[in-house]
């Protein structure tokens, strides 16, 4: 048996290939939070998109609004991403966290 993991991409972007790699793959929680996608490219990441049919819950798409700030990112980390993680009880979590941090990007 494929013990679990879990990727947690903080870029900016939704991480839309890597979301891509693992939406139908049940040991993997893949957790996104990006800046919205109405307002920045790609377009994607919206809380709707929960995994495949063999995966339903292991994709977790947590857009936020644009300019969402130390505090912000915080809250959702405290409140969200940690219990989620928990839960899910990865074997080893990666941080994603693409080339696109950078505040003029």
């Amino acid at each position: 048996d494929a013990l679990p993991i879990s990727v947690v991409d903080t870029d900016v972007h939704h991480g839309d290939g890597s979301q891509d790699v693992f939406y139908h793959d049940p040991d993997t929680l893949y957790i996104s939070f990006h800046q919205d996608g109405r307002t920045l490219y790609p377009g994607t990441g919206f809380m709707d998109e929960f995994g495949g049919p063999q995966a339903i819950g292991g994709n977790i798409d947590i857009p936020l609004p644009p300019g969402t700030g130390d505090e912000g990112l915080m809250k959702v980390m405290r409140e969200l991403v940690l219990p989620i993680l928990e839960e899910f009880n990865p074997h080893i979590v990666i941080n994603s966290a693409g080339q696109d941090n950078h505040f003029s990007d």
